[in-house]
């Protein structure tokens, strides 16, 4: 073709962009034209090409390959501009923000997320949710910002344990303050192992290494060994577990800002490792495992926490034997309650239920605290202390009892084995009761230097006979009957004492024969059930 002036007429070929080219020889009335060649509307453009700002390409979202148009992963690539606690979906040409799992409003799209502040928060909030990694917000609207930690939702009954590990060697160094930093900045706490099971499951977290620094701190500067020290939960003291015995403890060396540290690692004889306190250094340093710690197994009953492995190390010993916090409905009307757990004697797992004095017994037989709802200083649940009647006595189903006595000058123990569960002692003691197989001199046992009168030896859990009746124990008569059985061993004893104005025996938990000038022997005495 001829040109203006008499040159030769714009052709596909010619190598120059003329005529109604868009591009090089392509636009126009010429084919179309490929990737980065001008265009004026999208049929200058080859293939899935579109005319983007004059020249021919892809949209956002995409990626040329060839004359077609490929959609971009920005989720894979980390392109994307979604923000911490949502999750990334692709989308052809683009993404969307989603709520991840977790969050209250989970699954919403290119919206705020609210997220709830532990993981025991969403495990009651949503019992389905298996262990994973979940976003959580542990303080709310305070400062920090949501993170991604590990739930830990089957340990100790799936209560929920929030777990978050925080490793730089450089950054926290081997000072304790720079690794309560580390925890806080993230709206958490350096974690305290609540029970010996949580421990476990913290070291298998922690690629099965102790974890270096746990938040249990001494009641005082120089406080030594575990009875002295309690986990801080949420700013407050809190139960906590780190040995069965000797293998964690203090030998006084700390102040109340002193963690307590591994000194060293698992050994034949510490199999979890050593735990003391060393100042305010950490010697395996490097790492911190923090958490909300706000979650925490509540067993129905001693028996519960022992079969479970749920032991904690007790303020009154330091060892795995003390009073434990119970909650008889598991988050049921009933509120929780602390009651002694004795975990040595015969495979442990005994809970108290009962606590009665010798004398001006509140709890003599026709007390109606025997039978009734009430409660007797529910809040002395401990080994000693005043007389007591705990909810465990209301709510506990048991198999066994055990009665530990003792008087000015001993302590006897024994324990009995009921032929057929209960469903709790007030139970027992609202029915017709329930014989005890165990022997005459072993229930004298339980008061060496006692005795009661040789005839009837009627004993176990509320024996009626005539007039004379033991709520716990063992009635004796010095004539061949038990229609007026005049001495008992054992708890709230009700004998007829026609021999002998003795009323100390109707409240007495230590009897004698009283005809005979025997000793009275007036005591305390405990009820553990299992």
């Amino acid at each position: 073709m001829g040109g203006a002036g008499g040159g030769d007429e714009p052709t596909c070929d010619d190598g120059t962009q003329n005529g109604d080219e868009t591009g090089v020889d392509c636009g126009g009335a010429c084919g179309p034209c490929d990737a980065g060649e001008g265009c004026d509307d999208a049929d200058d453009c080859a293939g899935e090409l579109t005319c983007e700002g004059g020249t021919c390409g892809c949209p956002a979202g995409y990626e040329v390959e060839g004359d077609a148009c490929v959609d971009v992963d920005e989720c894979a690539t980390g392109t994307d501009d979604c923000s911490p606690g949502t999750r990334c979906d692709n989308t052809e040409g683009g993404f969307s923000c989603v709520c991840a799992e977790g969050a209250t409003n989970a699954g919403a799209v290119d919206v705020a997320c609210d997220f709830l502040p532990s993981c025991h928060a969403l495990r009651q909030a949503n019992r389905e949710l298996g262990s994973s990694r979940y976003f959580i917000d542990a303080d709310g609207a305070g400062p920090a910002p949501a993170v991604p930690v590990y739930c830990d939702m089957a340990t100790d009954g799936g209560v929920g344990y929030t777990m978050l590990r925080i490793e730089d060697a450089e950054a926290l160094g081997d000072q304790q303050a720079a690794y309560q930093a580390a925890c806080e900045a993230v709206g958490l706490e350096v974690i305290v192992p609540r029970t010996r099971s949580h421990f476990d499951a913290i070291t298998a977290y922690n690629d099965g290494v102790p974890p270096a620094m746990v938040g249990v701190y001494p009641v005082a500067d120089g406080a030594a060994g575990l009875g002295s020290w309690r986990g801080r939960c949420q700013g407050q003291p809190c139960d906590f577990w780190i040995a069965d015995e000797a293998c964690g403890g203090s030998n006084g060396d700390n102040t109340v800002d002193s963690a307590l540290i591994l000194q060293a690692g698992p050994t034949p004889d510490c199999p979890r490792g050593v735990y003391d306190d060393a100042g305010l250094s950490v010697v395996a340093a490097g790492a911190v495992i923090c958490s909300t710690n706000d979650a925490a197994p509540q067993p129905r009953s001693c028996r519960e926490a022992s079969e479970n492995g749920w032991f904690i190390n007790t303020p009154e010993t330091g060892g795995i034997t003390g009073t434990y916090r119970l909650d008889a409905d598991v988050s049921g009307p009933m509120e929780p309650y602390r009651a002694w757990c004795d975990q040595h004697t015969a495979g442990g797992g005994w809970t108290l239920a009962l606590r009665a004095q010798g004398r001006d017994s509140a709890l003599a037989f026709d007390s109606p605290l025997w039978v009734d709802d009430a409660l007797l200083n529910p809040e002395a649940g401990g080994f000693d202390g005043p007389e007591a009647k705990l909810a465990s006595f209301l709510t506990v189903p048991f198999q066994e009892y055990m009665i530990f006595m003792d008087t000015a000058d001993n302590r006897g123990l024994g324990f009995f084995t009921m032929e057929s569960p209960a469903d709790s002692l007030v139970s027992v003691f609202r029915g017709p009761g329930a014989p005890s197989a165990e022997s005459r001199e072993d229930w004298l046992a339980l008061a060496p230097g006692g005795r009661t009168q040789p005839f009837c030896n009627a004993r176990g859990l509320n024996i009626v006979q005539g007039d004379s009746a033991v709520r716990v124990g063992m009635l004796g008569n010095n004539e061949n009957d038990c229609s007026s059985a005049d001495s008992f061993v054992g708890i709230g004893g009700r004998p007829v004492v026609s021999c002998q104005n003795d009323l100390a025996l109707s409240t007495g938990v230590a009897g004698a024969p009283v005809c005979d000038g025997g000793p009275n022997l007036p005591g305390f005495a405990r009820l553990f059930i299992r």
